[in-house]
């Protein structure tokens, strides 16, 4: 049978409108999963315990060539305390802890938690090992310098010089995460630098080294390193993060140390000055000097669109309210009555029985005599 002109056009349409369909559909497949792939799906590495510490290392040791400037825990374990040395406690803003008591009389003995500390430095370890690569970087000197990179998971391999000449930026916000595979060791060249921009922050970047990191004289790093063996910093290299190594030493020399923490990021706030300038600070910083001599007051807040900004309304009126003031009611205290006595009518005697008239009481065994007649005369004679 024949299709009409018509037929076939709207059959012709109607293939055309499922290709555009499918390709569409398609699109956005890609889309999503270019979209969830790298950088943006990267989770931080969960450190536990290990978190407080600046330095820990596994044996024989931790060394120090004076004055080095640690702000963080420092811990040595299996090893001894005994082990660390050259380090005084007036070189760490923090806790120097060993496993006994063979160290300094300021070291504070805790190999219990120096044993739980070393344990979660290996499952940070084998977490940070385990992630997919998004970015595999070629064999050979310096694979990472004069690079900028967003978040994400990156893989390298050995250097002949060193795996980081020059600076390497790495560009994202405050919760992005950059993890680094080293898949044999980690060294930076002299005076190297890794920067941060955008908000970036060290808290939320770790390098996992399959064997030993060298962070050579006078460099900078950010991030935590977390070797499977040693840590080396030479003469003035500059840590902005954490030096864990699972088994081996850790050697300082004139080092500036620093923890990274990741705090809460403050709530911030527009506030505006009388000519209308706005001033986008932390939330109460309108109270602290220089801002407090300024005469800020927080941003006009847009009723429909909730947007903040410095356009006051020409006519603003402060509502009242109408709320009514509670009263507190006075109590009364109630005044006692003492309750009246009803009287009673006092007991009247038992009525005592009149005898009758003409009769005399007798007594028992006496008859009583009558008394004698008005007509008896005092002879007994009758008249």
């Amino acid at each position: 049978m024949k299709l009409s002109e018509n037929a076939r056009a709207t059959r012709s349409r109607s293939s055309t409108t499922t290709a555009v369909g499918l390709a569409l559909l398609a699109l956005f497949f890609a889309l999503t999963l270019a979209s969830s792939a790298g950088g943006a799906t990267t989770t931080t590495v969960p450190l536990g315990t290990a978190d407080g510490f600046a330095v820990l290392a596994g044996t024989p040791n931790v060394t120090d060539v004076p004055t080095s400037a640690i702000t963080g825990d420092v811990g040595l374990s299996p090893a001894p305390g005994s082990g660390i040395t050259g380090l005084t406690c007036a070189e760490v803003t923090g806790t120097i802890y060993a496993t006994d008591a063979t160290g300094l009389p300021c070291f504070v003995v805790n190999p219990g938690l120096l044993t739980t500390a070393k344990s979660d430095v290996t499952t940070a370890y084998l977490d940070a090992a385990g992630r997919t690569p998004d970015t595999t970087f070629v064999g050979g000197d310096n694979q990472l310098g004069g690079q900028t990179l967003v978040p994400g998971v990156y893989s390298f391999g050995h250097a002949t010089t060193a795996n980081l000449i020059g600076n390497l930026t790495l560009s994202g916000d405050s919760s992005s995460v950059w993890i680094f595979q080293a898949s044999s060791d980690l060294v930076t060249a002299s005076s190297s630098t890794v920067t941060l921009t955008g908000g970036a922050r060290a808290c939320n970047v770790f390098w996992q080294v399959s064997s030993s990191a060298t962070l050579n004289t006078s460099s900078t790093i950010q991030g935590t390193i977390l070797a499977l063996t040693s840590i080396t910093v030479a003469h003035g290299a500059t840590v902005d993060g954490r030096l864990l190594a699972r088994n081996g030493k850790v050697t300082l020399d004139t080092n500036t140390i620093t923890r990274p923490g990741c705090a809460p990021i403050p709530d911030r706030q527009l506030y505006c000055d009388p000519s209308g300038k706005a001033y986008d600070l932390v939330t109460g910083e309108d109270k602290v000097a220089p801002y407090n001599t300024l005469g800020l007051v927080p941003a006009y807040l847009d009723p429909v669109t909730g947007s903040a900004s410095c356009n006051f309304p020409a006519t603003a009126t402060t509502p009242t309210s109408t709320t009514p003031t509670p009263t507190t009611p006075t109590p009364t205290t109630p005044t006692p009555t003492t309750p009246k006595p009803t009287p009673t009518a006092p007991a009247k005697p038992p009525a005592v029985p009149k005898p009758a008239t003409g009769a005399t009481k007798s007594v028992k065994g006496v008859k009583a005599a009558s008394s004698p007649s008005a007509a008896t005369s005092a002879f007994g004679l009758t008249g």
